[in-house]
C-alpha cells in the first residue's frame, strides 16, 4: 500500500500539509507467533520515533494485512492504549489471538473485538494473479460449472478458528458442482472461476478471505458464507453483486435457490465486472480503486462498526421471500469475542502503472 501512496496525488513530504501520516512498519505474523516481546519493544520504539504522533495519534495510519496482528490487542486499544484512537487498515475486523493454557496440548485461539478506528480494506491480488483470473473471465453463456469451490478440506471441523466448510462436502457431487481441494497450479485455479457462474467463499482462519477479492476478477458471483465478515466499502452495493448467505445452511436449499437465480445471473455477473475494480489495486479507473475509496472513507471519517451490522445480516439478489424462512436465525450467531446478547437473539509490481493514483481528497505524508 505505500508504493500505491507514494505514487498517488495524495501524496506529501511535507508532515504540516498532511491531513494523514501512514506507517509502513509491516511484520509476518501466524497462528503460535508470541508477538508480546517484538510489540513492547520494536514496535514501541518505532511510536516513540514518530515525530508527530504524541500530538496526533489519530491521523495515524497502522495496516495489518491479516487476521493475527503482531500486536498485543488489548494492550494497543485498551484505555491507556497507545492505538486506541489511531486508524487501522485491515481486510480482517476481528484479529485473531491465540494463547496456549496452563496445561493445555495445544494453543487456543480466539477473535477479539474490531478497534474502534478501524477500516476494512481489500486484500491484495498481485499482478501476475490478477491477469490470470481476468484471463478467464468469460460471459455466463460460456461458463459450464454452477458452483464451484477449490479448498475443500476434510470432512471435521478443521482451522485455528471456528469454521464451517466441511459442510461443503454436502455438494460434492451435485451436477454442475465443482468442489475439491486448492489447487497448486493457479492457472488452473483462474480457469475453474472463470468457468464457474457461482463462487462458494467460505470464512477462513479470520472472518474474511482472499478469495472474495479473487472471484470479483474472475467475474464469479461470490456467495460470501461468513455470518460475521464485515466486507470493504459497505456504501458499495453489495446485495447486487453478490449473495451473503447463512455460513451453517448449505445444503440442497442453497442449491434449489441457484438454480432459481441462473435467469438473473447474467445481470448479476455485469454487476460483478462493474464492481471489481474497487478490490483492483490495479484498476485503472483511477475513481474505482482500493485507494480512491480508502481515501474516501478517510475523508468522511467512516471507520467500520461495532460489528452489529454484520450480525445476522444475510442477503440475496433475487425473490428473497423465496429463501426468507433459511434465513431467519435459529440459533445464537454474535459476533467473535462478544457475549450473547441478553435477549438471545442473535508488492512492488505495483510500480510500473507509471500513472498516479488519484485520492479521494485526503493528504497522507
Amino acid at each position: 500500500l505505500h508504493l500505491i501512496l507514494s505514487a498517488s496525488t495524495c501524496r506529501t513530504s511535507f508532515a504540516e500539509e498532511a491531513d494523514m501520516f501512514f506507517v509502513p512498519r509491516y511484520r509476518q505474523s501466524g497462528a503460535g507467533t508470541n508477538y508480546t516481546t517484538w510489540y513492547r519493544t520494536e514496535f514501541m520504539q518505532l511510536l516513540g520515533e514518530l515525530k508527530h504522533f504524541p500530538a496526533r495519534p489519530q491521523d495515524h495510519i497502522f495496516l495489518f494485512p491479516e487476521e493475527f496482528w503482531p500486536i498485543v490487542v488489548d494492550d494497543a486499544f485498551g484505555p491507556d492504549g497507545p492505538l486506541r484512537t489511531s486508524v487501522i487498515l485491515s481486510p480482517e475486523a476481528w484479529p485473531v489471538s491465540c494463547s496456549m493454557p496452563v496445561g493445555a496440548s495445544k494453543q487456543v485461539c480466539a477473535h477479539t473485538p474490531s478497534p474502534p478506528g478501524l477500516i476494512v480494506i481489500p486484500s491484495f491480488v498481485d499482478s501476475y494473479r490478477r491477469l490470470e483470473l481476468r484471463k478467464h473471465n468469460r460471459p455466463v453463456s460460456q461458463r459450464r460449472v454452477l458452483l464451484c469451490f477449490l479448498g475443500l478440506e476434510g470432512t471435521g471441523r478443521s482451522g485455528t478458528t471456528e469454521n464451517y466448510r466441511h459442510l461443503l462436502h454436502a455438494l460434492v457431487g451435485e451436477p454442475g458442482v465443482h468442489i475439491e481441494a486448492f489447487l497448486t497450479n493457479y492457472r488452473e485455479y483462474a480457469q475453474v472461476m472463470g468457468n464457474s457462474i457461482f463462487c462458494l467463499i467460505p470464512k477462513g482462519i479470520g472472518t474474511w478471505t482472499h478469495r472474495l477479492f479473487e472471484a470479483m476478477l474472475a467475474g464469479c458471483i461470490p456467495i460470501i458464507l461468513s455470518d460475521d465478515v464485515q466486507l470493504p466499502f459497505p456504501d458499495l452495493p453489495w446485495e447486487t453483486f453478490s449473495l451473503k448467505w447463512p455460513m451453517r445452511r448449505v445444503d440442497q436449499r442453497l442449491m434449489r435457490y441457484l438454480r432459481y437465480l441462473e435467469r438473473i445471473a447474467p445481470e448479476l455477473k455485469a454487476s460483478v465486472d462493474k464492481h471489481a475494480c474497487w478490490f483492483d489495486y490495479h484498476s485503472e479507473d483511477h475513481e474505482c480503486t482500493p485507494l480512491f475509496g480508502l481515501t474516501r472513507q478517510l475523508r468522511s471519517g467512516g471507520m467500520a462498526d461495532d460489528g452489529s451490522s454484520a450480525r445476522e445480516r444475510f442477503w440475496v439478489p433475487w425473490r428473497p421471500e423465496i429463501v426468507w424462512h433459511i434465513l431467519a436465525c435459529t440459533e445464537c450467531m454474535e459476533p467473535p469475542g462478544r457475549e450473547p446478547a441478553s435477549d438471545g437473539s442473535a508488492g512492488s509490481d505495483l510500480s510500473h502503472a507509471g500513472v498516479q493514483a488519484l485520492c479521494a481528497g485526503t493528504n497522507v505524508c
